[in-house]
């Protein structure tokens, strides 16, 4: 809630308010019509004031028990309370009572879209249209139960429809290029809000969604100037300076991108992200030390931020000061007690340091939180293979056949493993067994990563030897 609650109203709803409260506090007999009452009520919903808005709601309804307008507001009270049900009961009573209400249905829809009931929701919004409810706002609700929904394209008709009439909405232009982005429409989000920002030219969202696809685009250069005019429309946008940050850091000029985000500091509330961005930055520079620094302000800020606790061990490691990076790693799984990935990127490190008791702890307590599942065991098989460790790669393979029932992968670990520990005749056969199950373009593929599997001619023989209509299951 602002500072000044009243700053968006006028002097006549804040008197309103004052006069409510007095007669809240003091227990003053003064009276309110109908129309002063909604207002009030609607004040408070508006500035998020939930308890005094159900003080203002229960007031009301003791003096207009009947007034299909207060129970409306009650109604709305009990959907934005979470207590889905009652509002929902008591919309199809008022239903009953005024079928063409668009209001009624309009917070039918709303409520059904709290739910999750996309569909309900969006049939609602459309019969409250019908009955007269501002279209703009129909058609922005509809667009973003599309959204929710997961239909784009849908969602992208809506809000151009609100554009269409309405310009300046700049939360449909932000909620318009997630759409583009969801669908990997780079190309149509370019063309789109080149058009829009030549007939509105001060919408920073529009330039800003300009500056994610053409980054999206690797067209860095004409990125960093739409970031350059979403920051010239409003210095505060965060999501500009980082943006434009990553450009530079994509072209390389890691002392630009360092600037930007210096910059974005002066306006950002949540400096951890900043703090991070610098973090990477000053690590692209193998300024070691400094990134170090800028990762241990971000988990200061927030200890949860996973990236940064696992980066700035990575940092000690490569500055070749073991003992400190074990030593952050400890605090990162102290504060992270639930996160697989602060405990698999703790295992890689300490399987690079040779800690392989510590690695296999790790790799049990994850399975004792219940991610007993194939990510887990994947990762944790292919960082030993990645390190060479095939017999122990090896082992893990035959625990994780009793945990996993998609077993493809499975044998292309175990094949590699064989091969790699001299086993190459269970290898062999354990290969020609797999390709009677499996594709061989599938086979290939994980097998790949150890070229001298491939190049072996037994294993070329062996896959020239399976039809290539098998290729094909």
């Amino acid at each position: 809630m602002p500072l000044n609650r009243f700053e968006s109203f006028d002097n006549k709803v804040k008197e309103l308010v004052l006069k409510f409260e007095s007669i809240m506090s003091e227990r003053k007999i003064q009276y309110l019509d109908i129309d002063e009452l909604e207002d009030v009520i609607d004040f408070y919903l508006e500035t998020g004031d939930v308890v005094m808005m159900e003080e203002a709601v229960r007031y009301a309804a003791k003096i207009f028990p009947a007034s299909v307008s207060i129970k409306l507001r009650r109604a709305q009270f009990l959907g934005i309370t979470g207590k889905y049900d009652d509002a929902i009961s008591l919309l199809h009573e008022l239903k009953k009572i005024e079928a063409d209400n668009c209001e009624v249905l309009y917070t039918l829809g709303v409520v059904y879209g709290q739910i999750g009931k996309g569909n309900l929701a969006i049939d609602y919004y459309i019969q409250s249209g019908k009955a007269g409810y501002d279209m703009d706002v129909v058609n922005e609700n509809i667009g973003g139960e599309y959204q929710r929904i997961g239909d784009y394209d849908t969602a992208i008709k809506y809000y151009k429809k609100v554009l269409k009439e309405n310009a300046s909405n700049e939360d449909v232009v932000f909620e318009l290029s997630i759409c583009f982005d969801a669908l990997g429409q780079d190309m149509e989000c370019v063309e789109y809000m080149t058009y829009f920002v030549k007939e509105n030219p001060y919408s920073a969202n529009a330039w800003l969604a300009l500056g994610l696809s053409y980054k999206n685009l690797e067209l860095y250069e004409k990125a960093i100037q739409s970031f350059d005019y979403v920051l010239a429309i409003n210095e505060k946008k965060i999501f500009a300076y980082t943006g434009k940050a990553s450009c530079y850091s994509l072209l390389n000029r890691y002392s630009d991108a360092i600037s930007v985000l210096n910059e974005a500091l002066n306006f950002c509330k949540e400096k951890e992200l900043i703090f991070l961005l610098l973090g990477k930055n000053y690590e692209e520079t193998n300024n070691y030390e400094l990134a170090a620094i800028y990762y241990k302000k971000a988990t200061y800020i927030f200890p949860g931020l996973v990236e940064a606790w696992i980066r700035m061990c990575m940092c000690y490691i490569a500055l070749g000061d073991a003992n400190t990076a074990l030593e952050y790693l400890e605090k990162a799984l102290e504060h992270n007690p639930d996160s697989r990935e602060i405990h698999t990127e703790a295992a890689r490190l300490y399987l690079d340091l040779d800690y392989e008791d510590t690695v296999a702890e790790l790799l049990q307590m994850l399975l004792d939180k219940g991610f007993d599942d194939e990510q887990t065991w994947f990762e944790f098989i292919l960082m030993h293979i990645n390190v060479e460790k095939y017999e122990i790669a090896l082992k893990l393979v035959n625990e994780a056949y009793g945990h996993i029932d998609d077993q493809f992968e499975l044998n292309m670990f175990e094949i590699i493993c064989l091969y790699m520990t001299g086993k190459k005749e269970l290898a062999y056969e354990l290969l020609r067994t797999s390709l009677v199950k499996y594709p061989k373009s599938f086979c290939k593929k994980i097998l790949a990563m150890h070229t001298s599997i491939m190049e072996d001619i037994h294993v070329v023989d062996i896959f020239d030897s399976v039809d290539d209509d098998i290729d094909d299951f």
